[in-house]
């Protein structure tokens, strides 16, 4: 499981009046430092994903409450099928802060 990885995530922020934009992309790279004992290569991996939250507070003009939606996928990429995977998240909601 020892590897070396290099990557990065980059995140944007917008506060406009009520609204609440977040934006976060990420790539990484993985490279494992030995064969793996099942599959007999030595894994390296890709991953890239990308992460949205938005919000608008006051709503209905009530103060504390907030409507949230919430968005985002994983994709990692590797060369032992194995471990290839996507992963997708969405959520909608209301908070109510006291």
């Amino acid at each position: 499981m020892a590897n070396q990885m290099l990557g990065g995530e980059l995140t944007y922020f917008s506060f406009a009046g009520r609204n609440k934009i977040v934006l976060t992309g990420k790539y990484h790279q993985r490279d494992y430092d030995a064969v793996h004992p099942v599959f007999g290569q030595t894994r390296s991996d890709t991953e890239y994903g990308a992460f949205l939250a938005y919000e608008y507070s006051q709503l209905f003009g009530i103060k504390p409450l907030a409507f949230i939606t919430l968005a985002g996928f994983t994709n990692i990429d590797s060369n032992i099928d194995f471990y290839t995977s996507n992963q997708y998240i969405a959520s909608l909601g209301v908070t109510y802060r006291f």
